[in-house]
């Protein structure tokens, strides 16, 4: 399903090249110049347009502004904050956590609760694992989440899945947690 960007998320996308091309201080102002109008020129057509996935866009700008990227700081850096805005703007919690499910590695899971200092016999823990388990398709993972959302009573389990979520080294479950938060 094709989603718009609202312009204000545009505008938010050419702030974060604008902060990179202000990094290029050592580059003459001509050269930045040249640099803004091309990436005008390229994002403006590209987000101002329907986008069916975040990765048509970043397949665009990597392709038409490769030269450009090259020249910055921390590429990687750069369009990994490009890719999670993307994401951010144009897919719901449900589609982010289901995307997350999806591709989570379990054994990367155990490791960082266990680094958590999550036991392995808390409710949360098994709650996650039984969601990650269900996530077969987007309606199945819904259900399991709705399902186990509904097993969360205690105020302490809340309290700490609201933990998990703050927690930096499980970012990579952050959607998945969030969303079972809202469930609850």
């Amino acid at each position: 399903m094709k989603k718009q960007l609202l312009n204000k998320d545009i505008f938010d996308i050419f702030n974060l090249f604008e902060l990179e091309l202000y990094k290029l201080r050592q580059l003459p102002k001509t050269e930045q110049m040249k640099m803004r109008k091309r990436i005008d020129a390229t994002l403006n057509p590209t987000l101002r347009s329907p986008i069916d996935d975040p990765a048509e866009v970043l397949r665009v700008v990597e392709d038409r502004l490769r030269d450009i990227l090259k020249q910055f700081r921390d590429k990687e850096k750069f369009i990994k904050e490009l890719s999670e805005m993307l994401d951010n703007r144009l897919r719901s919690t449900e589609e982010r956590a289901f995307f997350q499910a999806s591709n989570l590695d379990p054994k990367l899971m155990r490791i960082k609760l266990d680094e958590a200092g999550l036991p392995r016999s808390s409710q949360i823990r098994i709650l996650l694992a039984r969601v990650i388990r269900d996530s077969i398709d987007d309606k199945e993972f819904l259900s399991a989440v709705n399902r186990e959302a509904l097993n969360i009573v205690d105020p302490e389990e809340k309290k700490i899945l609201m933990n998990l979520k703050d927690n930096q080294s499980l970012s990579f479950m952050s959607h998945i947690i969030e969303l079972l938060l809202e469930k609850i």
